[in-house]
């Protein structure tokens, strides 16, 4: 018998990583933070980002819903609504999610969607 001893390939700690191996732990690092700073981009982003104006263009009764709610979460903006949508039916939406009428105006100059539009820049 041989009193050799036989040593096998152990890493070295003081051997770099290969590449491939850095760029797969960069990648999962990013991977891994990703998601909480997508989060924090969102919310500071979003801190700044209030709107000035809701601007309801006519022609669908589920869009005034949605402003609503809305308005309702910003209380100090005006609301235009441009189109067909009829008064009482408008004023009852919004009366529903307690938004102050005095914010609402109706437009009904608008006889298309183009001048749904245009009717409302300069007001806007």
């Amino acid at each position: 018998m041989s009193s050799r001893k036989t040593f096998r390939k152990t890493r070295s700690a003081h051997r770099p990583l290969s590449r491939k191996n850095l760029w797969v732990k960069i990648l999962l690092l990013v991977n891994v933070l990703s998601g909480p700073l997508w989060f924090v981009y969102r919310e500071w982003q979003n801190s700044w980002l209030e709107p000035e104006a809701i601007f309801v263009l006519g022609g669908g009764v589920k869009r005034e819903p949605v402003a609503a709610k809305l308005a309702a979460k910003h209380p100090n903006i005006p609301i235009w609504v441009s189109g067909g949508t009829p008064q009482d039916y408008a004023k009852g939406v919004f009366g529903k999610e307690s938004v102050d009428l005095q914010r609402l105006k109706l437009d009904y100059q608008a006889i298309d969607t183009i001048t749904n539009f245009t009717s409302m820049v300069d007001k806007l």
